[in-house]
């Protein structure tokens, strides 16, 4: 039987948003109807913290602007009316000249960015999806997130998010790409010149790309030494990759020193083609983790050793598997795993390497309400990357004692979720980070014999 623990939400959160309910100072949802031009004209009129809702099915032109919006200084959210629908469409389809250089979004200081549920069609012909600058003589400036999460992007011309600007300039202080599909570009993340504090990549597939799979530079390059990223790269899928005029590593980390850990887990990666490094983190001069990887038909191999401090540092890299993922149709999107592929049971726990879409093994379930678990399990939480709260789940094979502890990445604790007696079962908790900065947390479970630790992201 399933149990349910919660951890009670901090009281002043909760009186804001009763504050805000009665007082109607809640963020305004606005619905744009489909057509050509509506989302431009929408979107030129946003105030800070509206939600741009877009109807399912329904397809969004834009042939006359050079961006559906330019984002500065406030914060919006354009997303589907119903993420479990059919996806709207948007397409940038003006045509591209001496004058314009169509992206679909520009994104400037204190600014704040989430697509969710959304199809972007870029037609070939738009240069970028997200393209990040700054003013000419404008300097410190911060654009606080970019967030993409159940999208489907395709067809774009270069760099899906990109800075082209000068370095010692702009800091995106977060990055999130989860449960999102992107095919058909080049560099999915280009961050050469500006700093960045934290780039998260889950739940994803990436297929078809032309140069770099990402590609962050640190502060010899950047010149903005304390913000150099944290990068999560879990539970995703890569194919056919460097395949354009440029082609490039598929991870790399360049230009350091200055960085934070990386972490790199329970992912497949088949078809590179240059001769390029597959994981190239060059430069970073801290230990860091890539672990749980299936790779097939990829000409190099790993490139972990980084040079810092006139020594060479060798990051963790485990469970690494060169096997053909036996993906049912690559050719035409579809990597399910067919069975009998290596990756099905490679990942952490012994699930399924890559993005979560392509396989039903990711989520183990108990039908009889009085089965006892036959093994122990600490799941990923979910959402990961998450704000305000996420959820852990957890099983337990037998009665006894059990700990569930929350700790940054110094070692402290943070957070005291489970600690006594409990049944054998199923267990999910609620986790509200209270007064706690951005950033990577572990949480631990222990219990007699047993003892797991992942990873999480936390962002305000």
């Amino acid at each position: 039987m399933k149990k349910m623990l919660t951890i009670k939400m901090n009281r002043m959160l909760t009186i804001l948003s009763i504050f805000l309910l009665t007082t109607g100072l809640v963020n305004a949802q606005i619905s744009v109807m489909p057509g050509e031009g509506t989302l431009s004209a929408a979107l030129a009129s946003a105030a800070d913290g509206d939600v741009f809702q877009l109807v399912n099915g329904g397809e969004y032109t834009e042939t006359t602007l050079g961006a559906f919006t330019t984002v500065a200084n406030i914060t919006i959210t354009v997303e589907s009316e119903d993420p479990t629908g059919d996806k709207p469409v948007v397409k940038m389809m003006t045509t591209p000249s001496d004058e314009i250089e169509p992206v679909f979004f520009m994104v400037y200081d204190q600014s704040s960015l989430t697509l969710k549920g959304i199809e972007f069609d870029g037609v070939a012909t738009t240069e970028y999806f997200i393209d990040i600058d700054h003013d000419d003589g404008a300097y410190d400036v911060l654009v606080n997130k970019i967030h993409v999460q159940g999208c489907h992007i395709h067809d774009v011309v270069d760099n899906l998010i990109n800075y082209g600007g000068d370095p010692g300039v702009t800091i995106v202080d977060s990055t999130f790409i989860d449960d999102t599909i992107i095919e058909d570009t080049e560099t999915i993340i280009y961050y050469k010149k500006n700093g960045a504090n934290y780039v998260s990549i889950t739940n994803s597939t990436f297929a078809n790309i032309g140069s770099y799979g990402i590609r962050i530079s640190g502060m010899d390059e950047t010149q903005l030494a304390d913000n150099t990223p944290t990068v999560l790269i879990d539970k995703t899928t890569w194919y056919n990759l460097g395949i354009g005029d440029d082609p490039r590593d598929v991870v790399k980390a360049d230009k350091g020193p200055g960085y934070n850990p990386w972490t790199i887990s329970n992912s497949v990666f088949q078809r590179h083609g240059p001769d390029k490094d597959f994981i190239n983190l060059d430069d970073i001069v801290v230990v860091c983790d890539i672990n749980h990887i299936v790779f097939w038909d990829i000409t190099s191999d790993f490139d972990w050793e980084c040079a810092g401090s006139g020594a060479d540092t060798v990051h963790n890299v485990t469970d690494t598997l060169r096997a053909d993922p036996l993906f049912a149709d690559a050719a035409n999107g579809d990597f399910t795993l067919a069975a009998g592929s290596p990756a099905l049971n490679w990942a952490e726990g012994g699930m399924a390497v890559g993005d979560p879409r392509w396989t039903e093994n990711w989520v183990v379930s108990v039908d009889e309400e009085h089965q006892v678990p036959t093994t122990m399990s600490l799941a990923q939480n979910y959402p990961n990357p998450f704000n305000p709260s996420t959820e852990i789940a957890f099983v337990l094979q037998a009665d006894g004692h059990a700990q569930l502890n929350v700790y940054d990445l110094k070692g402290n604790l943070v957070s005291n979720l489970v600690n006594g007696n409990m049944l054998a079962g199923e267990y999910q908790v609620n986790f509200v980070p209270e007064n706690q900065p951005s950033g990577i947390y572990l949480y631990k479970l222990e219990t007699a014999g047993f003892s797991q630790t992942r990873k999480m992201m936390y962002i305000k």
